[in-house]
């Protein structure tokens, strides 16, 4: 059975690990081994670093108060 909760939406970045100044950015996308490899750099410092996801992402996480038409 199919129900219904309210969820909320954040932005999630990832700072460079390097200089820790600024939020990473997703220049490509390569396959390793078929799986996905976002490169991103540090438009700061100019760091380089692979992740299995691309930044920034959206994240949706549940709200646990009931909708006032669920009842």
């Amino acid at each position: 059975m199919e129900h219904e909760h309210n969820a909320a939406a954040f932005l999630v970045g990832y700072t460079c690990d390097a200089c820790g100044k600024a939020d990473m950015e997703c220049r490509k996308l390569d396959f390793v081994d078929d799986k996905p490899s976002f490169q991103h750099v540090c438009p700061s410092c100019g760091t380089a670093q692979s992740f299995p996801e691309k930044y920034p992402k959206v994240i949706y996480r549940a709200i646990t108060e009931p909708m006032p038409w669920a009842s």
